[in-house]
């Protein structure tokens, strides 16, 4: 915990980094081949700025890019259903946009 201090970072969004780290070099690893993308689906700015942090740190990632998708924190249920809608809707487009994307489902 001291390192995520250390490096100005809140801990919520050092932790979301190294577990990201560690699933991705490990499907990687098991997978065998390169990734076109990686889409981070969540309801804080920590999962967008660690998935940054992700792509910047893994030079193996090479020409993968990252895409996030934000939604509204603490959502009621009718929210959280029109959310995860729109993200079903959305999700073919967000993974087929060439480059890095940040979308905002939830606009707080």
């Amino acid at each position: 915990m001291r390192e995520a201090f250390a490096e100005g970072r809140s801990p919520s969004q050092y932790l979301k980094r190294r577990a990201m780290t560690k699933v991705v070099r490990g499907s990687m690893r098991a997978e065998r081949r390169i990734w076109k993308n990686i889409v981070s689906i969540g309801d804080s700015d920590a999962e967008h700025y660690a998935l940054q942090d992700v792509m910047l740190k893994l030079p193996e990632l090479g020409a993968c890019n990252g895409k996030t998708v934000k939604l509204k924190t603490e959502p009621t249920l009718a929210e959280l259903t029109a959310q995860v809608r729109t993200l079903a809707q959305w999700l073919p487009t967000i993974v087929q946009h060439e480059g890095d994307l940040h979308f905002d489902a939830g606009e707080d």
